[in-house]
């Protein structure tokens, strides 16, 4: 029988197993050939459950891979056809038995050994994989274990997968304005051993944990029933292991602390976890510490079922046992500190730029290199740019890149005072808590990406040039745990790339037209032409209601300039009052705001966003003497000034109702700018009144007259802060103008 017929054979013999009807006998056939229809016959009698995610394309690819093994490709000519008849049959031969091996692994993999009807027993592992719609909907909190006490937490600010319609997933977002924990906090000794007890069995992407010290009085916005919502603080930023149900260590001092969790997961979202516990150090640690390294356990610790003897409770003078966390923690700081006293990690060499169109720059620090492409340098005001940024590792270990919560580095716009433009156009991303973007860079890898910014609109009065700069951060691995960043976080930047700025035209504007409703929105946008825009289209489209209920995602046109989507099923459906919109941006146009309310009821103490996006209020005075005058806080200046340097005005900004900034300008020769800002709060603690240089990673600690001080070069600009009469002071001037004791000396005038 030629190989035509045995294709035509196999095709009539399996059509009867595909339709669950008796099996055909073989008679008169090769082994070969009676195996491959027995791997048919139990795949057709395998009982697979839903969850299989291989059951359909299984049996829709038998018949193909079997017509693939047999030679024939209908209509194709086949250079088996010219070989001697032996040959060929030996070759069939040779890919019938890579046949049957291969079909045997798959059929010991994946179908149930079971009679039909019996489902196989299924078991999680660290990182199954797992059905997506299972955990679709609403995010569900996650648990923290303590030496067997536990919290439910509080849900925050999250973006989550509402349901998928075939390959598109639609995701519900939700932004907190304060982070959320529960009102009765977990009681606790220090140090213990935890653990985050998930809903969701797979492996996190990311995972981190934000631990703040807080304050009932200072710290707490408000408190609803069972939960408490406490203000935005700055905290220690903890990257924890990633696995299903982690193990962490935490040593603390007595106090009451926020512990925000915020998880990734893969194809579903981000959620922010609020717990509270209240640490004192005088209670008996009793928890169990885990004496083990990377990787962390994975099965569940067992905790103690019988109450400790009366010899085993505490005395009047508890004595902390030395734990493992504090010797492993001492141990990693000492290896840390030796390696970078051993190997210090090099500063960044000088960025080689070049403008124009295209316009592009490139610098290296150490082993990484950051390399940053535009199609050009001239935009006209309230025009989007994209930023091309690659990131290679050509060193022989691992680096672990950190980046702005969703790409692995940020571009920032500076004007000719150092200060970025006040964020436009409006964006229903910008106020929701991302995740932390932490990428592991292997020796030899690449990283691509594309990074959005913003020229300010004609309204801003903005500069006629821009210094564009892109950065990034980076840390190496943790020497006790290489699977991880050792949390030493060293800054990579590339520029100034100057960008020029014009006046926009008529043909530089976008016409849009958008329609939306409760189920889902139209969008159509053109050139004063009448034609869809040419080149990369790009924006943001977003829903929110009078429920506080926000649905958003970046915007991607098709060639026509036409779009239309829906927003998730059910989500809108109320009678609440509604906010739709957007915008968009294209290559040599003016980015263009759309919006639509639609009529509902107001929901009480929750107004609709304000999409013009209006910036800080502010004053400006054309000198200190009639700032002073309509300002009620003593405004201090400096005695002492850089040669040639006169005033040239103040700026009294109010960041909220506790907080005002008070900025004064001096103009130096060479077109350069010296600022002395104020920072002025009502309720000041140790963590307010500091500018940009306090928290900056690679921050300089230095003394002015014996006040505590930090000082740091960033983005081509110098900036020192310290505080002092109760308030705090940042002097920023061009890193070419002075030097750092030129800026000591000029602080220590203050008055």
């Amino acid at each position: 029988m030629d190989e035509r017929k045995w294709v035509d054979r196999f095709q009539n013999d399996i059509d009867p197993l595909r339709a669950q009807e008796q099996q055909p006998e073989p008679e008169e056939a090769p082994e070969e050939y009676r195996q491959m229809l027995e791997v048919a016959s139990r795949l057709s009698r395998a009982d697979y459950s839903q969850d299989s995610r291989i059951y359909a394309s299984a049996r829709a690819k038998l018949k193909d891979q079997a017509e693939h093994r047999l030679g024939r490709r209908a209509g194709r000519f086949s250079l088996r056809h010219s070989l001697p008849t032996a040959v060929r049959y030996a070759g069939m031969g040779i890919c019938l038995l890579g046949f049957i091996l291969g079909m045997g692994w798959v059929i010991e993999r994946f179908v149930p050994g079971v009679i039909p009807g019996k489902q196989p027993s299924q078991q999680v592992t660290s990182g199954p994989a797992i059905i997506l719609e299972q955990y679709m909907g609403d995010p569900k909190p996650i648990i923290i274990d303590i030496g067997g006490q536990q919290q439910t937490a509080a849900i925050g600010s999250y973006c989550w997968a509402k349901e998928r319609n075939g390959t598109q997933t639609t995701q519900v977002c939700a932004d907190s304005f304060s982070y959320p924990t529960p009102a009765d906090p977990l009681v606790i000794s220090s140090p213990v051993s935890a653990r985050l007890l998930s809903p969701i069995p797979a492996t996190p992407e990311r995972l981190t944990m934000i631990l703040s010290r807080v304050d009932e009085q200072t710290d707490l916005a408000d408190r609803k029933g069972t939960t408490l919502y406490w203000k935005f603080k700055p905290g220690e930023l903890v990257y924890l292991p990633l696995q299903p149900e982690p193990h962490f260590e935490l040593a603390l001092e007595t106090g009451l602390y926020n512990l925000i969790i915020q998880a990734s997961w893969k194809e579903l979202g981000n959620v922010d976890y609020g717990f509270l516990v209240r640490v004192d150090r005088s209670l008996p640690t009793g928890t169990p510490i885990y004496a083990t390294t990377a990787p962390m356990p994975t099965a569940p610790p067992v905790y103690p079922t019988e109450a400790p003897t009366e010899e085993a409770k505490a005395t009047s003078s508890p004595a902390e046992p030395e734990g493992f966390y504090a010797t492993q923690q001492a141990a990693r700081q000492t290896q840390i500190a030796a390696r970078a006293t051993a190997s210090p990690f090099p500063t960044a060499l000088p960025a080689n730029l070049q403008p124009g169109s295209p316009a592009s720059g490139v610098t290296k620090r150490g082993p990484l290199s950051l390399e940053v492409r535009l199609a050009k340098d001239e935009f006209v005001a309230g025009e989007g740019g994209l930023a091309e940024v690659t990131l290679h590792n050509d060193g022989p270990e691992p680096l672990f890149i950190d980046g702005d919560g969703a790409h692995p580095a940020w571009a920032t716009l500076l004007d000719h005072a150092g200060h970025s433009p006040t964020p436009w156009p409006f964006s229903w991303t910008r106020t929701m808590s991302g995740m932390p973007y932490l990428l592991k860079l292997e020796p030899g890898q690449t990283l691509t990406e594309t990074v959005q910014f913003q020229i300010p609109p004609a309204e801003q009065k903005p500069d006629s040039s821009y210094d564009f700069w892109v950065e990034t951060r980076f840390s190496r691995p943790d020497p006790l745990q290489p699977e991880g960043a050792d949390n030493v976080w060293l800054r990579l930047e590339c520029g100034p790339i100057q960008l020029k700025v014009t006046p926009p035209g008529d043909s530089n504007q976008l016409s849009v037209s958008w329609t939306a409703g409760r189920s889902g929105w139209n969008l159509t946008v053109s050139g004063q032409d009448g034609r869809a825009p040419v080149g990369p289209v790009w924006g943001e489209v977003g829903a929110t209601s009078g429920g506080a209920t926000t649905c958003c995602g970046p915007l991607r046109l098709n060639e026509n300039g036409a779009y239309a989507g829906s927003w998730s099923e059910g989500l809108f459906m109320g009678d609440a009052e509604m906010l739709t919109g957007g915008w968009i941006a294209a290559q040599g146009y003016v980015t263009q705001l759309f919006s639509q309310t639609i009529a509902g009821k107001e929901v009480a103490g929750i107004p609709l966003r304000d999409m013009s996006q209006p910036g800080l209020p502010q004053k400006s005075f054309p000198s200190l003497e009639q700032a002073q005058a309509n300002t009620a806080i003593s405004i201090h200046l400096l005695t002492r000034l850089p040669d040639g340097a006169s005033a040239s005005g103040v700026v009294v900004e109010w960041s909220g109702t506790d907080q005002m900034n008070i900025s004064q300008d001096f103009q130096m020769p060479g077109g350069k700018w010296l600022e002395l800002t104020q920072i002025v709060n009502n309720q000041a603690d140790q963590y307010g009144l500091w500018g940009q240089a306090r928290y900056d990673m690679e921050a300089q600690a230095v003394s002015i007259d014996g006040l505590e001080g930090y000082f740091v070069q960033h983005a081509g600009w110098l900036r020192l802060d310290w505080k002092a009469h109760g308030m705090g002071f940042e002097l920023s001037a061009p890193a070419q103008s002075m030097s750092l004791a030129d800026m000591i000396q000029l602080a220590a005038g203050l008055k």
